[in-house]
């Protein structure tokens, strides 16, 4: 029976000493899996780490690829704009063009019709004027004719209303001016138009066309109306 028990108690002690070892050893694993644990987790973290990294520079990279785009579309647009801009503004300017010169064509040719028809109205003027002229011409001929037809002509000075005559017996080639109780005789002289004479050495002259003269007495002229 003792045997037994001593039997019993070894056995006891190697148990006792058995857990007891197991205990030390728990430790030990715990340990080891919180190393592994611990270099994991380090392993994920570089690898998050580098991953994230990688991402940053793709991003980067994209960004800047995207931006190098928008900058180059940017451009392409400005160009296209300046282009258009260029386009319009010659099209702007081919249109003043093409309006100045069909505005300076209608000028001239406003120009041209307005002198063709002052050329007409004066050359209509002119004829009538030749007209009128030729009129009086003639009625100045026919009053003169008459005067010196009647181989007499009597006249007043405009200031005084003196009466001064010529007396003819040859058509005036010759005549006798009478003013006043003065008689001076007249020979006929070259005129332009109407009936010129003159006496007393020129110094007395009297040139008259139709109703009207001049009596020139020493340099002296007074106007004549006939009575």
């Amino acid at each position: 029976m003792k045997k037994i028990l001593m039997a019993l108690g070894i056995a006891l002690t190697i148990v006792a000493c058995d857990k007891n070892a197991e205990k030390v050893e728990e430790p030990t694993k715990v340990d080891q899996v919180a190393q592994a644990v611990e270099a994991k987790a380090d392993e994920v973290k570089e690898a998050t780490e580098a991953k994230a990294q990688e991402v940053s520079n793709a991003a980067t990279e994209q960004a800047n690829e995207v931006q190098k785009a928008a900058e180059t579309k940017m451009d392409e647009v400005k160009d296209a704009v300046a282009a258009k801009a260029d386009e319009m503004q010659k099209t702007a300017e081919t249109k003043v063009d093409e309006i100045q010169k069909a505005t300076e064509t209608k000028v001239d040719e406003i120009k041209e019709k307005t002198a063709n028809k002052v050329a007409e109205v004066k050359e209509a003027t002119e004829a009538k004027v030749d007209k009128v002229q030729d009129a009086v011409g003639a009625k100045v001929d026919q009053l003169t004719q008459k005067l010196t037809k009647d181989q007499k002509v009597a006249f007043k000075t405009v200031d005084n209303g003196q009466v001064v005559t010529l007396d003819s017996t040859d058509n005036f080639e010759t005549a006798v001016l009478t003013i006043g109780d003065k008689k001076v005789e007249m020979k006929q002289a070259v005129s332009g138009s109407g009936v010129r004479m003159v006496g007393d050495n020129d110094k007395v002259e009297v040139h008259f066309k139709g109703k009207e003269g001049i009596l020139t007495i020493d340099g002296k002229d007074t106007n004549l109306v006939a009575e």
